[in-house]
């Protein structure tokens, strides 16, 4: 069975002004154009209408801890990584976040992302079967 289109009415697209998307098999198909007969049609409103995010660099099971630094400013990830290792152990700001299952940490760091508008991620770190589980 063909998927049906997906047409977005009455978008705000930056440089556009006020218009219409369509999307047909997971591409842009026309922007502009009136929704063809058989599309799935969502009135926007005036909404804006923006592309989805690309997180270039994540690793999606540590999303859960807390902003860690021990410097004012580090000019490099070395540093960090240097002041980071005496507080694997013994740091509640450390063992804390990592006592979260991983299932759990996984879907935080899937949520933080998709709230921050990413819609595709390069997670860092070994693949978890349960990143391929719907």
């Amino acid at each position: 069975m063909k998927e049906r289109a997906l047409c977005f009415l009455n978008a705000t697209m930056p440089g556009c002004g006020f218009s219409s998307l369509r999307i047909e098999a997971d591409r842009i198909a026309a922007i502009g154009t009136r929704p063809k007969r058989g599309d799935t049609v969502i009135d926007l409103g005036g909404d804006q209408l923006l592309p989805g995010l690309i997180n270039a660099h994540v690793h999606l099971e540590l999303n859960n801890f807390s902003r860690l630094k021990w410097r004012r400013k580090y000019p490099n990830v070395r540093q960090w990584i240097e002041d980071y290792r005496p507080h694997l152990t013994s740091d509640a700001e450390v063992t804390g976040p990592m006592k979260v299952p991983l299932e759990e940490r996984l879907l935080i760091g899937g949520l933080k992302n998709l709230l921050s508008g990413v819609t595709t991620v390069a997670h860092h770190n070994r693949f978890y079967r349960s990143l391929n589980s719907p």
